[in-house]
């Protein structure tokens, strides 16, 4: 059980330039011989966004929390190109640097897109997912606040470095209303992130997503996402696990909504530590029980291709209202 603590992690952040070119940022703590929890952030956001909840973590788990390439003090080096390609390749990276070959990942907001993109492409990369305030389907209120309805002219204008300082300084009042303490460089970065892939692949991923067991968390107040928006992705998010046997009757109790805003890994940092702990003392269960890899095998045979960041496919709708 996790205390109610006023703790906080600031451990300083290790920037390295990795084998494949790319730089990433990333703490490293806890306990290294448990099974270790991959920590992703939102646009913008760092390693920092998790430091209510990972010194809950840690005593049980090794948390490894990251910095993306283009926020705070990490540099974009490389073939980095703010795409879903490059977000598979900095956490693969990170994985290979650190020498692990399996993880459960927690992710917030957008970074839950980068996760769920990664557990489609790289599905034997991943044992667990933890998604906490993910975009959905299609434009939330804080994506239409950013002017939705020109999307695809920004996406292609954003990819000329001529435009930059044009770009920031029309993004720069909202950032400052909405995330303060956001610099040029992460206004830019989030901004070609958010528009390098449509709502509808990132929709289109979360139906395809690995037979592992899911967690799914949202904020009924988010002033960022509605609650609609929210519910649709989450009975998205786990009907594949409602299809493969193995889970039926244990998934849905991983599926919550509570109050506390968007940034739920600070207002509700007690009750996400405790709800992560339960998760992986169940996973940890499952997979002692063979329960994991009967799931594995019944989804191989049963599986029957998906979209994925290597070669997006054709046949994954645009939404028109986009």
């Amino acid at each position: 059980t996790v205390a109610q603590s006023k703790l906080t992690s600031d451990s300083p952040v290790q920037v390295v330039c990795m084998s494949n070119g790319i730089t990433i940022g990333y703490t490293d703590e806890g306990k290294q011989s448990a099974p270790p929890i991959i920590a992703i952030h939102g646009c913008p956001g760092s390693h920092r966004d998790w430091r209510y909840v990972a010194p809950l973590l840690a005593p049980h788990h090794r948390v490894i929390r990251v910095t993306m390439p283009g926020f705070k003090e990490v540099p974009v080096t490389g073939d980095y190109n703010y795409d879903p390609a490059s977000w598979n390749a900095a956490l693969l990276g990170l994985l290979d640097h650190l020498q692990v070959e399996k993880a459960a990942m927690l992710a917030h907001s957008f970074g839950g897109a980068m996760l769920t993109n990664l557990a489609v492409t790289y599905p034997e990369r991943i044992a667990g997912l933890i998604c906490l305030c993910t975009p959905g389907f299609e434009p939330h209120r804080g994506w239409r606040e950013m002017e939705s309805s020109t999307y695809y002219l920004r996406a292609k204008l954003l990819q000329f470095t001529f435009l930059k300082s044009f770009f920031i300084d029309r993004a720069r009042g909202w950032y400052m209303k909405t995330f303060p303490k956001t610099a040029d460089e992460e206004i830019y970065t989030s901004m070609r992130e958010v528009h390098a892939a449509p709502f509808s692949l990132l929709g289109a991923n979360v139906q395809y997503l690995p037979p592992v067991l899911k967690c799914f968390i949202s904020a009924n107040d988010d002033t960022f996402i509605e609650p609609e928006i929210s519910k649709d992705l989450a009975d998205r998010f786990v009907s594949g696990c409602h299809m493969v046997p193995q889970y039926q009757g244990i998934q849905d109790k991983y599926v919550l909504s509570m109050s506390g805003g968007h940034n739920l890994f600070k207002s509700r940092a007690n009750e996400i530590a405790e709800l992560v702990l339960q998760y992986m003392e169940e996973l940890d269960g499952l997979t002692r029980k063979g329960v994991v890899d009967q799931a594995w095998q019944w989804w191989t045979q049963n599986h029957k291709g998906k979209p994925t960041a290597k070669s997006p496919p054709s046949q994954v709708p645009v939404s028109s209202k986009l």
